[in-house]
């Protein structure tokens, strides 16, 4: 799990909200996915009432004038870019500008990642998604966290900040690092560094490339000393936007 921002424990504290406060709404066409989904939340006992819908706009509808908890809407959305927006915007009017949103968009549509985040949604994910990691992603953002895959992280650095991802470290490499560090990359780091912009853990890594997987530690390590990256996350944020565009040199 690719967690970008760790929970503000103070705040979580202070705003005291446990499962008898919560109420989730689940939105998701496939009704299949949508009753896996509603168990998933049920069994991790994470909310006092669980609804679910196929639409964003069933849900709408389904609101209450005057909602006494917190809403917690898990959306998985087709939409893309201004469409994703327009929803979270929808449910946010309905539900108030407290509700939060984890939004969950097809892997490979940075457009509607980038979108979620600018209309306020603290956590976006594959559509994907393990429910076990799922679970855990709504924890964190209850607990006042944020939460962002690294394919999503390469989209968001180059967003304008949003109010709900205040605490999320995207800070740009030293200036000039990008063009300067990639080209001097070893193909092996290349290789390794690409592999983990698209989300893949180390294990994983070193079987496609086949590697050790202290092998590839050990160039993450040297990558991130490079950078002064501080993170796994922070790296794929600093230099993951950059790939593509800076051709290989050796």
């Amino acid at each position: 799990m690719n967690v970008s921002s760790k929970p503000d424990l103070s705040s979580a504290i202070a705003m005291n909200w446990g499962p008898t406060d919560v109420d989730v709404l689940v939105i998701e066409r496939r009704k299949i996915l949508r009753d896996h989904l509603v168990q998933a939340v049920e069994e991790a006992r994470l909310a006092r009432s669980v609804q679910s819908f196929p639409k964003p706009e069933e849900a709408i509808v389904a609101a209450p004038a005057a909602p006494d908890g917190k809403p917690l809407i898990l959306l998985n959305s087709d939409q893309s870019g201004d469409g994703v927006a327009a929803e979270i915007g929808a449910l946010r009017r309905a539900y108030g500008d407290h509700a939060l949103i984890i939004a969950l968009c097809r892997e490979s549509d940075a457009e509607a990642f980038a979108a979620a985040v600018a209309a306020g949604a603290p956590a976006v994910a594959p559509d994907h998604i393990g429910l076990d990691v799922l679970v855990s992603v709504m924890r964190l953002v209850l607990a006042g966290g944020t939460y962002a895959p690294s394919t999503a992280l390469v989209a968001l650095a180059s967003q304008p900040a949003s109010p709900a991802w205040g605490a999320l470290a995207l800070a740009p490499s030293p200036a000039g690092a990008p063009a300067d560090i990639i080209p001097t990359l070893t193909r092996r780091q290349r290789d390794v560094l690409e592999a983990l912009c698209r989300g893949k853990p180390n294990k994983v890594i070193a079987h496609e490339l086949n590697l050790c997987e202290s092998t590839v530690k050990v160039h993450l390590r040297s990558i991130m000393r490079m950078t002064r990256a501080r993170s796994r996350t922070h790296l794929v944020a600093m230099l993951g936007s950059q790939l593509a565009a800076i051709p290989r040199t050796r």
